[in-house]
């Protein structure tokens, strides 16, 4: 827990989740929706890595969100209004 509130962070930036915790994050980094709750399960090949560190490394509309295996592009969740 990096943060607790956006007003912990310097500037504009937002206190945001990011899948272990809160980190101050620019709003332009932070991507509409939330990571799956259950997104630890799955088959992974290979060495675990971190393959984002914020929203703004994923493609189109994935964030950047923590998996059984690090963190990576994720498909959001969008709560419907």
């Amino acid at each position: 827990e990096m943060c607790s509130q956006d007003g912990d962070c310097p500037n504009d930036e937002k206190c945001c989740s990011n899948g272990c915790g809160h980190q101050c994050m620019a709003l332009s980094n932070v991507k509409p929706g939330v990571c799956p709750k259950n997104n630890h399960e799955g088959v992974f090949s290979g060495a675990c890595a971190d393959r984002c560190s914020h929203d703004s490394d994923c493609p189109k509309d994935e964030k950047c969100c923590r998996t059984k295996c690090g963190l990576d592009c994720t498909l959001p969740f969008i709560a419907e209004p």
